[in-house]
């Protein structure tokens, strides 16, 4: 069928000769004028181009499949038309191997068929990111033990490490390189931008200035942007002055008067010829009068002039006066100070990607980032010039088109620039208000700078595509008018003109029902329903989901809209499975399905328990931990419980006691087997043979043979969910066979593969959950809707802050402004804030502000039919009610720059619109006057849970029934108003450790060593284990040691050694424990006792029963006096004549001087140990006695 194609696709289709920029908004069929361009050049009756002569470049792999489908289906499809073109049947074998591919698998191809011109192994594998993070911490491990072993020496190092570390270990810092490794990564020239972002401190310390640095430049754009905001605000009240105040009245003369004052002082900075100085000493200049008394005005009047006031004039200026104090002499010095600092910092990024490197060598591995760095150096040399690879490359590509264009990065572009002919042969198709993954370090500004070039006819041709074939009107309407408000070139990196505006061409049948755009408020003031009421207890994300669920109820069951088919193109009834709910993170999905469920809607989300810690994944990976290690009582138990062995815990609990508790639980299974247990042995065979199997075979293998050989597989089906469960452990094995394949293998290493995942709270795919489609409502990220379209959309989650929480990192970065941290005096333990991390949050912050406000874009252009906006209002950070909207004007990008959420973009931007009037209404203010580009129409309501339909299984019988809503109402209310009459308990828990209750008895105050005071070995010496770790490990060797071979260090250190050679402790945890001072306890006279002791116990558990009042206040008296069970563990404790005597170790970084302060924190706990200790031993503990190992001081508490 022939496709009537616009002027505008038609001209990206067909022209040639030159690099054409393709911005392509929501909807416009880009892919289809990409696909329809590489058939019609491989079709030119002219100048054929085969298809293996064009490089087609997308962003993911699903992507590239459909691509490469999409031009064999259309290569076929004029095959049946002319079946004798041998010209095409040789392109439909050809399309196959033509490079269609993501950028990755395309250098991956270009660097395996080159490889003799690289330094690559020749049989080099890809790197997973977990195995890829190992080996990076590993390289920065090294890096950092050397710095710690010349600490002494080295003051910048120090002043890094204790100033931005952290309290008490200097995970701050490792996770600043780390971080700051993988962007630079994303860059073309790596070393280059690290040498230039510590180049600008050299020069400002230099010269004792920051002028021409880019700081300069940086701080001179933002105090323009500022002072345009004021300029903005200052226009803005002298409109509502004009309009509203009579022209006799002081407040009449006296903002005219401040708007000609502000605009003669600021004349050079508005008109953009002021320099640093000037705006200075503008800035000192001009000074706001005390306003005159507003008698005789408006209430109203006077809170619009004093909100645009407060929010662009004096906020503002506040904000100017900060910046620009920072760039005082006395306070520049700051950033002088931390010249030693970066440069340190960069040494270390730069030391920790070449030991990176040599590790990934010597496995033969790759990363993702490799593949474009060894691309790059294939194609260019050390100055950046094409090399002879990249000129063979240039010849074999007569064109390169990339998909996506506007989530390229740095490097990937200029390696699209080194594969261009003459560079005019790029084809980019992309849509920058579409770019949402500056998270993988996308650099939307690539695409802005082309897209602004091009348009001036500078370097290309830019074609915009902004006809919207996949929506209705008023989806389209509805976006223009949102965004022609509130997306500006400093709000969202372009000016959203009328230039941009989506133009509909989608035709849909007309009087199917109301498809205005709906904006849903939900009330969630507290204050507006009754205290006594189930609603008032509620969180703001529940009283929304039960907004959202009302609405999606009654949509389908009243049949209110008719929306098209995508299969047969006829009008329907909307079903649930036409609905999706979008929402911006994950937060809150698990909130909206439950309360879904409750209204007897079904849902299918991304979002549920974890792959890794679903049961049947756990239990075989406790199963292959047992296979590395059978001597680990949990993941051993955990297998025993399991249904592929089913040992009930009675059944355990008489192995553990016929082995008299001695030793792990694999030594009691072991016994039982001797005493002839049949099924204790049929466990240690199966065990034993997958222990034998696991030398020789793959981990895939050992997956294979737990889950069919040991019949988990079939046993997991039977379980609930059981067709998702199996499918879970097909891909187990997948990721297994795919770990074996990579450049790390072996069961050790897939075990420590998947630690790594759950260290950094990552996690593999899981499979997907089998659903009804048609009648399942779908819930997923904004991000996962990118590039797929529905329906009907529901926005949710609106209300939510946007995340700053990487700007308040202690080290941040730009690719503009470079690396930039306050100074920390590390010896007074004081922060002054610095100009060049001042400006450097400003520019990230901007930046996330852009990308929020491109998502919300890809949000709203995911709805087909139907747009849903659901907001709650009446929360304490309601910003959007303080933009007092004025007659005809557009909101002020200063006060959008400064908002928070994307409910308060849209509700300050539908205040003035005439539909707005519920919005005016709870922000108090007046109607006025649209501007022009508010014209699309909206549907605005108020909910109130309380006052609607109520939640209500529905089955069969209920929909044949239909109760009143009222009775809905009375019988939810009932159960809802019902109170537990021990609630206070809910809270207590049935058992606790004795450390846990010590924690909620004895609030914790963070405790900071003085770091200082610690010598440089001291700090290197413990580096490669943490804190923590150290502790556990330092126990566990004082449980296991022979206390009669304690009397020298060396007896101690041979003692680490035997138990490292039995596989006890790795090398690295036993070098972590001091033999030192281990020996100095045992020299202690409280160490001499315990070794004269004819009875130690060591590690000692037991369980006893306490009031909950002890562990909750606030009980009544009949709930306090109910029974806790608390558990502890002894480290140690011996028996003399007249009682016992109890020691706790401890391993706190402490000096002699703070013993006795800690010691007093820990007075509760070993309280506790005592009176556990003489209930169970019924003896009475004498003395009870704190060691601090690390000053061996022994302290009684």
């Amino acid at each position: 069928m022939a496709v009537n194609w616009t002027k505008e696709q038609l001209e990206a289709i067909t022209l040639r000769g030159s690099n054409i920029l393709v911005a392509a908004a929501a909807g416009s069929g880009k892919t289809a004028v990409l696909v329809e361009r590489i058939i019609r050049m491989i079709c030119d009756a002219e100048n054929p181009v085969p298809v293996d002569r064009l490089l087609v470049l997308t962003f993911t792999e699903a992507a590239a499949s459909e691509m490469k489908r999409k031009i064999a289906a259309a290569i076929e499809e004029r095959l049946a038309d002319d079946p004798e073109n041998r010209r095409l049947r040789e392109q439909s074998i050809l399309v196959h191997s033509a490079h269609i591919s993501t950028v990755h698998a395309f250098c991956k191809n270009i660097l395996q068929n080159m490889i003799h011109k690289t330094n690559l192994p020749i049989d080099f594998t890809m790197l997973s990111e977990a195995e890829s993070a190992m080996l990076r911490k590993e390289a920065l491990d090294e890096v950092l033990e050397q710095y710690y072993q010349r600490i002494g020496k080295k003051d910048a190092f120090r002043a890094l490490a204790l100033g931005y570390g952290g309290t008490k270990s200097d995970e701050g810092l490792r996770s600043v390189v780390l971080r700051l490794h993988s962007y630079v990564q994303s860059l073309a020239y790596p070393a280059k931008w690290l040498h230039r972002a510590a180049a600008q401190y050299q020069i400002a310390a230099r010269q004792g200035t920051i002028d021409g640095t880019i700081w300069e430049e940086l701080l001179l754009s933002l105090g323009r942007e500022l002072v345009t905001d004021m300029h903005d605000g200052l226009v803005r009240i002298a409109e509502i002055v004009e309009n509203e105040v009579p022209s006799d009245h002081k407040y009449f003369a006296y903002y005219k008067n401040l708007l000609s004052d502000f605009e003669t002082v600021y004349a050079p900075v508005l008109s953009g010829a002021a320099g640093l100085s000037v705006l200075k000493r503008c800035r000192e200049v001009f000074v706001i009068p005390r306003a005159p008394v507003k008698t005789g005005l408006m209430e109203e009047t006077v809170r619009k002039i004093n909100a645009a006031k407060e929010q662009l004039v004096t906020g503002v200026q506040k904000e100017l006066g900060a910046l620009l104090d920072a760039a005082a002499p006395e306070r520049l010095i700051r950033i002088f100070l931390c010249k030693d600092r970066i440069m340190v910092l960069k040494q270390l990024v730069r030391q920790t990607e070449r030991l990176y490197l040599k590790k990934k060598r010597e496995c033969s591995g790759l990363d993702f980032g490799d593949l474009e760095h060894e691309m790059l150096r294939l194609l260019s040399d050390a100055k950046g010039r094409p090399t002879a690879a990249a000129m063979s490359l240039r010849n074999r590509f007569d064109e390169i088109l990339v998909d996506e264009y506007q989530d390229t990065n740095d490097i990937q572009d200029t390696i699209f620039n080194m594969l261009s002919k003459d560079n005019r042969n790029i084809f980019m198709v992309g849509d920058l208000k579409q770019s949402i993954y500056r998270f993988r370090n996308a650099d939307p500004g690539i695409f802005a700078e082309k897209y602004a070039r091009y348009r001036r006819g500078d370097g290309g041709v830019c074609i915009r595509l902004f006809k919207n074939f996949r929506s209705r009107r008023e989806v389209v309407d509805s976006v223009n008018s949102i965004f022609a408000s509130i997306m500006t070139k400093q709000t969202g990196g372009l000016d959203y003109t009328e230039e941009e505006y989506l133009i509909p061409g989608a035709v849909y049948a007309e009087n199917a029902g109301d498809f205005t755009t709906e904006v849903l408020l939900t009330d969630a003031d507290k204050n507006h329903y009754d205290p006594d009421s189930p609603y008032a207890a509620m969180e703001i994300p529940r009283l929304e989901a039960i907004t959202v669920a009302k609405r999606i109820r009654k949509m389908v069951d009243s049949k209110e809209l008719m929306v098209t088919d995508k299969k047969t193109n006829a009008l329907r009834p909307v079903r649930l499975g036409d609905i999706t709910v979008l929402v911006r993170t994950k937060a809150n999905v698990a909130e909206i399905a439950r309360t879904l469920a409750e209204y007897d809607i079904p849902s299918i989300s991304e979002v549920g328990q974890k792959y890794l810690d679903s049961v049947e994944v756990l239990t075989v990976l406790s199963f292959l931990e047992i296979i590395g290690n059978p001597r680990q009582d949990i993941p051993l138990l955990a297998v025993l419980r399991s249904p592929i062995f089913a040992f009930t815990p009675d059944e355990l609990a008489k192995i553990r006691i016929a082995d008299g508790r001695r030793g792990c639980f694999y030594d009691a299974l072991c016994a039982a087997s001797e005493a002839e247990n049949p099924r204790v042995s049929y466990f240690l065979e199966s065990l034993s043979m997958l222990r034998g199997m696991a030398v020789r075979c793959g981990v895939d293998e050992l997956i294979w043979k737990i889950c069919h050989d040991l019949h988990y597989m079939a046993l997991a089906g039977a379980m609930p969910n059981g067709r998702v469960r199996q499918a879970n452990l097909n891909l187990l094995y997948e990721h297994g066979a795919a770990f074996e394949q990579g450049a790390m293998r072996g069961l050790f290493q897939f075990m420590l593969y998947i630690d790594q995942l759950r260290s950094q709270n990552q996690d593999m795919k899981a499979a997907a959950a089998f659903a009804d489609e048609e009648n399942t409502v779908s819930i997923m990220t904004i991000h996962k809707s990118k590039g797929l379209e529905y329906p009907v959309v529901i926005l949710c989650g609106m209300d939510r802050q946007f995340n700053e929480r990487d700007t308040a990192a202690a080290v941040l970065w730009h690719k503009n402004s470079g690396i930039a941290m306050d100074y920390i005096d590390t010896k007074l333990r004081i922060r002054y804030k610095s100009l060049a991390k001042q400006i450097t949050r400003e520019q990230m912050l901007r930046d996330s502000r852009a990308e929020e406000m491109r998502l919300f874009y890809v949000a709203l252009t995911r709805a087909k039919e139907k747009l849903i906006l659901s907001a709650p209002v009446g929360t304490f950070y309601d910003a959007w009610k303080k933009a007092i909207p004025a007659n005809g004007q557009k909101p002020a990008p200063g006060i959008l720059r400064r908002q928070k959420s994307t409910r308060d973009w849209t509700l300050t931007a539908l205040l003035a619109h005439p539909d707005g009037g519920i919005l005016r209404e709870i922000a108090d203010c007046a109607a006025v006057q649209p501007p022009e580009s508010m014209q699309a129409a909206f549907s605005m309501s108020l909910y109130r849970p309380d006052g609607a339909e109520t939640p209500q299984r529905r089955t069969a019988a209920t929909a044949a029934e239909q109760t009143s809503e009222k009775e809905y109402d009375a019988a939810a209310l009932s159960r809802f108003s019902y109170e537990y009459p021990h609630k206070g308990l809910c809270k207590t828990p049935v058992k606790l450790s004795i450390s846990e209750l010590k924690r909620r008895v004895v609030p914790e105050e963070e405790y900071v060593p003085n770091l200082l005071r610690y010598t440089m070995p001291r700090l290197a010496e413990h580096m490669e284990i943490g804190a923590a770790e150290r502790g556990t490990i330092t126990h566990y060797v004082m449980q296991h040691l022979d206390l009669q071979k304690t009397a020298s260090v060396t007896q101690i250190e041979d003692q680490l050694h035997a138990m490292t050679a039995r596989g006890l402790l790795y090398e690295n945890q036993a070098r972590a424990v001091s033999a030192a001072q281990i020996f100095r306890f045992f020299e202690s006279e409280l160490g001499k006792r315990l070794v004269r002791s004819a009875h130690v116990e060591r590690e000692f558990d037991f369980y006893m029963q306490v009031p909950a009042k002890t562990i909750e206040k606030g009980l009544s008296a009949e709930d306090g006096e109910e029974k806790v069970l608390l558990q502890g563990i002894a480290d140690c404790f011996f028996y003399e004549d007249d009682g016992v005597v109890l020691i706790d170790y401890k391993t706190d970084y402490i000096t002699e001087d703070e013993a006795s302060a800690r010691a007093a924190y820990y007075k509760t706990q070993i309280a506790y140990y005592a009176e556990g200790l003489e209930s169970v031993l019924e003896c009475p503990v004498k003395e009870r006695y704190l060691y601090f190992l690390n000053c061996s001081q022994a302290v009684a508490v």
